[in-house]
């Protein structure tokens, strides 16, 4: 088990953490979302930064993401030269983290950023804060596409957290750096998730109220799914061979 507990309190002010928001085609999304999560954690934090991973746009987003980055010291931008997916988009994001946690924050904004505040309080007792909708608002398709994934997750990979696919993902950098993330789609967070389980480390999920995007469309697709099935089928594979040897 990894030991964190501290008898004092964090301050919130003195948490170092980085922001990585992966981007693709979010023109009309950027400026706004990564405006708004710089005034919040400037005001919140002494030491951050926002690292972009912007993947392949074709619709001016990597322009605007260098024009933020001119602007402030704090926002860095990495550019991947394709489509290669929002797992893809992470794994670079982690890779160039140099704060002491990693926040997962989705260019549509999904949640309150003030969620950050109760995270950053649970930091002497808990590795990495996750969350599950406090009031789940999806139609019926959607929710038993969701559930019928769970089941699979926690058949097949023994994922035991209440939501997988959770908006509001905080981790220690150095755990996320301690294994190599495989998935380039939305299999991430199962990944992430099984790999953390596996360290034994302290997980903790929290009630999160899920928030409409307002700019720009969502880009996950119809076959984003059978993306999502295949990956897991190759992670679970890598991991009996790992259990064989």
């Amino acid at each position: 088990m990894i030991i964190t507990g501290r008898a004092v309190k964090m301050d919130k002010a003195i948490a170092s953490v980085t922001a990585i928001v992966p981007v693709y085609n979010e023109k009309q999304a950027i400026r706004y979302s990564i405006d708004k999560l710089y005034q919040f954690m400037a005001s919140h934090l002494l030491d951050f930064e926002i690292l972009i991973v912007e993947s392949g746009s074709t619709d001016n987003t990597d322009k605007i993401c260098e024009e933020i980055s001119n602007r402030r010291a704090e926002v860095v931008v990495f550019h991947e030269e394709r489509k290669n997916g929002f797992g893809s988009g992470l794994r670079l994001g982690v890779k160039n983290a140099s704060k002491d946690y990693v926040w997962i924050v989705p260019v549509d904004l999904p949640f309150q950023l003030e969620t950050l505040l109760d995270a950053l309080e649970l930091l002497d007792d808990y590795d990495c804060v996750l969350s599950y909708r406090a009031e789940d608002r999806r139609h019926f398709a959607r929710k038993v596409q969701s559930f019928i994934y769970y089941m699979l997750c926690r058949v097949l990979l023994g994922i035991k957290v209440k939501s997988i696919n959770s908006a509001f993902k905080f981790y220690r950098t150095e755990l996320l750096k301690t294994f190599e993330i495989i998935s380039n789609g939305w299999f991430i967070d199962a990944e992430i998730i099984c790999r953390l389980q596996q360290l034994d480390a302290k997980i903790v999920e929290i009630p999160v109220d899920v928030l409409d995007r307002i700019h720009g469309t969502s880009k996950v697709g119809t076959f984003d799914s059978l993306g999502v099935i295949k990956e897991m089928l190759v992670f679970r594979k890598i991991l009996k061979n790992k259990v064989g040897k």
